[in-house]
């Protein structure tokens, strides 16, 4: 059986990756064409669009994979298993299947698993030419007044969207279309066009979208970088450094940051007292709503759905404060998806980072621990639509053994 399963997948990674192409592009579209924030006659029509879009990935997902399941092993019981898979694919669609977030959930998951062994360069291509299509749209959307103009950010002003239907959406966005721009084909050029590609960005996010979160990341980004490229002249022919204490560390990044997340939420009283009337409020407010999600809510091994409409309240240090939204990634799939869910995001997320560990590209791991410190204020470490990087372990990693495998190295 593991022999049949091993040449299973490696007739899967053999074959042409042209349908997985189409699926993700199908996806991607389903998922970012919802962002720009049309005015109201567009509003059904985009959605609609969206939803058609997830449906035909969702059945074109299931059929490829029935069909491929078909020709490996051409049997009767082979095509009535098919048969039965692709049947109840539709019925869950038309009868079970409901919300964006369903959809966008089974996606995820079947891409991840179609995309064994594939070209990631062409994966990263595809998320970047979807962000920066949505950039597009959105900007030229706002600024023939086609979107409505801006957003109300609480505690940070007058945001603009730029078309998106939040600043944090334009911000996010910008974040992922950077990181590709510079990883894909700036990040071997001089040292001032990584300084550029982040940094100029970083100036209409801070000043007009009102995100300061990604500003700082994008600012603080290319001087880890440099620091990294002069540690690495440094130490350049020690062996095992890639390997080291802080590296093994560094692999287990997203459940350290989801610690320190309910830490802090644990904490939402003497952070209110600490940070109330400063200007590290808005950062702390993120988690001392957490706290107060935490308090309402507790944790719960399964989904549930919960409210953050302003309906919950607290009296902190003297002030009222209420649950506005949970912005965090991390409290966010913890507390509508409940502890096992959350464990599997967690553990997929470490196996990103240790794949980048044992394929030696300690800049992609950069990358990674990026995104997952953005975690702390959003969801997009968990977004595949983004967050080009949960792709890696099933893409590049079985291409890259493939490929050492054939040169005859162990």
């Amino acid at each position: 059986m593991k022999s049949k399963g091993k040449a299973f997948l490696e007739k899967y990674r053999a074959s042409s990756p042209t349908p997985f192409f189409v699926i993700l592009g199908l996806f991607l579209a389903a998922k970012m064409i919802w962002l720009p924030f049309w005015a109201e006659p567009l509003v059904g029509p985009v959605n609609t669009v969206s939803q058609v879009l997830h449906a035909s990935a969702l059945w074109l997902t299931v059929i490829y994979i029935a069909f491929f399941f078909i020709l490996q092993y051409p049997k009767i019981w082979t095509v009535l298993i098919a048969a039965g898979l692709v049947g109840l694919v539709m019925y869950l669609c038309f009868h079970m299947i409901y919300s964006e977030r369903q959809f966008g959930v089974l996606m995820t998951v079947l891409l991840l698993i179609l995309s064994y062994g594939r070209d990631f360069r062409r994966i990263m291509k595809g998320v970047l030419i979807a962000n920066v299509i949505t950039l597009a749209v959105g900007t030229i959307g706002y600024l023939a007044g086609w979107t409505l103009a801006s957003h109300k950010a609480e505690n940070y002003g007058e945001g603009i969207a730029f078309g998106l239907n939040h600043p944090n959406s334009f911000a996010r966005v910008v974040f992922a279309a950077v990181v590709l721009i510079w990883y894909l084909y700036l990040k071997e050029k001089k040292i001032i066009f990584t300084f550029l590609i982040f940094w100029l960005p970083a100036v209409p996010v801070m000043l007009v979208a009102k995100c300061r979160t990604v500003a700082v990341l994008l600012i603080v980004l290319p001087v880890c970088f440099v620091i990294y490229k002069a540690y690495c002249r440094r130490k350049e022919g020690r062996p095992g450094e890639k390997r080291g204490l802080f590296v093994r560390i560094l692999t287990f990044a997203p459940a350290i940051c989801w610690a320190v997340t309910f830490i802090l939420a644990s904490q939402m009283e003497l952070l209110e007292r600490l940070t109330a009337g400063t200007k590290i409020y808005n950062l702390a407010v993120r988690f001392v709503q957490a706290g107060i999600a935490l308090k309402e809510y507790g944790f719960s091994p399964f989904p549930r759905h919960i409210v953050t409409n302003g309906s919950i309240t607290a009296n902190l240090a003297g002030n009222t404060e209420r649950l506005l939204y949970l912005d965090s990634g991390y409290v966010y799939y913890t507390l509508r998806t409940g502890l096992i869910f959350t464990a599997v995001i967690l553990v997929w997320l470490c196996i990103v980072n240790h794949a980048c560990v044992k394929r030696a590209d300690m800049v992609l791991l950069m990358v990674a621990v990026f995104f997952n410190i953005y975690g702390f204020m959003e969801r997009m470490p968990m977004m595949a639509e983004h967050y080009f990087l949960l792709f890696y372990p099933l893409a590049a990693v079985p291409a890259a053994a493939a490929a050492a495998k054939k040169k005859g190295i162990p």
